[in-house]
C-alpha cells in the first residue's frame, strides 16, 4: 500500500529530466508529493545553533547571489508546466520555502506523522554539498528521512557543463513544458551567465 504524503526539497535551477524521474520514483511509493522550492531569504533573528556548521559550510555554494538564476516563481512556473505535460498536477503540489535551518516550525508545518521527508540516496558522483546536506538533514532535522533511488541522476552543474561546452542542447535535459517556460524567461542566456 502506498504512503500518503511526501516532501522533497530543492532549488531546481532549473527542473531537469533527472528531477522529473525522481518525482516519478517518489510517486511509485507515495500518493501525493509536495515539491519544496528552497529560495534565498534573509537570515532570521534566531537560528538554532545546531545548524551553524552546516550553514557555514554551504554559505558559498548553495543559496549565494549569482548561483541561482531563476526566481522561486519562475521555478514554480517551470515545474507547473512540466507537471501539466506529464498529467501529474493532481498528485504534486509546489511550495516555496526558505531553507530548513530558517524554519523553526518545520516539523510542525510538515508533521512527520503525516508527511514523509524525502532525500535521494547518495552515490559516489554526488558533491560535497549533497553529502553535507544529507548529513545535516539526517542529524539535525529531528525526524525520519525516507530515501529514494531514481534510475537516473544527473546534477544541474554537470548539465550546465555539457551544454556550455557544446555538443548538447538544453532541451535534452529539461522536460517538455518546463523547457517552454525556460526559453520564455531567457533561460539559456541566464544559465550561461551563472557563476
Amino acid at each position: 500500500m502506498k504512503r500518503k504524503y511526501a516532501l522533497w526539497l530543492g532549488r531546481f535551477q532549473p527542473p531537469t529530466i533527472a528531477h522529473l524521474i525522481t518525482v516519478k520514483t517518489i510517486l511509485k511509493e507515495w500518493n501525493k508529493l509536495i515539491i519544496g522550492i528552497v529560495h534565498r531569504s534573509p537570515r532570521p533573528d534566531y537560528v538554532d545553533p545546531k545548524w551553524e556548521i552546516f550553514l557555514r559550510r554551504t554559505a558559498k555554494s548553495t543559496l549565494v547571489v549569482g548561483k541561482n538564476p531563476f526566481t522561486t516563481e519562475e521555478v514554480a512556473r517551470m515545474w507547473t508546466a512540466c507537471l501539466r505535460e506529464q498529467y501529474l498536477e493532481s498528485k504534486v503540489n509546489i511550495k516555496s520555502m526558505p531553507q530548513i535551518a530558517y524554519q523553526p516550525r518545520f516539523n510542525e508545518e510538515f508533521d512527520p506523522k503525516k508527511v514523509d521527508f524525502i532525500e535521494v540516496t547518495l552515490t559516489e558522483d554526488d558533491t560535497e554539498i549533497d553529502k553535507d546536506r544529507e548529513y545535516a538533514f539526517s542529524h539535525l532535522i529531528g525526524r525520519p528521512i525516507f530515501y529514494v533511488s531514481p534510475p537516473f541522476k544527473l546534477h544541474n552543474t554537470d548539465i550546465r557543463s555539457l551544454v556550455l561546452r557544446g555538443g548538447h542542447q538544453w532541451e535534452e535535459f529539461i522536460p517538455v513544458g518546463a523547457y517552454t517556460v525556460f526559453t520564455e524567461i531567457d533561460g539559456p542566456r541566464r544559465m550561461a551567465e551563472t557563476q
